[in-house]
């Protein structure tokens, strides 16, 4: 067992790499990132060993770089997570993304009655509770990271 060769995951020259996604997450980026929308290369790795933090997902997407709304969705949903820019085979930029104090525009509020559901009024939430829950600013509604809507 101990001569066996780490496994490349679809080598990708231009792109992002998502990784040190909290095991079993990587399939609510994908969809949070609205990835089935995109026409391109997508390779989703689950329960990968990581030294770091024993099981890991990861993501590659060639050609596309995240947006910062992109970038506080990973956030919400699993902190912590590496972000490595790839740019003809080499990896230009690498960070760990960390839940913003304000979240705009990427949460829906699940209050009907709030001003955000009925005038064209873009959503803030403050985190609150050691990144668990967001209170709506308008209404006052708090969420938590199983209510959210994307």
């Amino acid at each position: 067992m101990d001569d066996i060769e780490p496994r490349k995951i679809g080598v990708i020259s231009n792109g992002v790499v998502i990784d040190h996604i909290d095991a079993g997450k990587a399939i609510g980026i994908y969809k949070a990132l609205n990835l089935s929308k995109i026409d391109t290369l997508i390779v989703i790795a689950k329960n990968l060993d990581s030294k770091k933090q024993g099981k890991k997902d990861l993501i590659k997407i060639e050609n596309k770089e995240l947006t910062e709304d992109e970038l506080n969705k990973v956030a919400i949903i699993s902190e912590h997570t590496t972000i490595n820019i790839i740019r003809d085979n080499v990896v230009v930029k690498k960070w760990i993304v960390k839940m913003p104090e304000m979240i705009e525009r990427i949460i829906t509020c699940n209050n009907p009655n709030c001003i955000t559901n009925v005038e064209p009024i873009s959503t803030k939430f403050k985190v609150i509770d050691n990144n668990t829950r967001f209170k709506c600013i308008y209404c006052e509604k708090i969420q938590n990271l199983a209510q959210i809507k994307y």
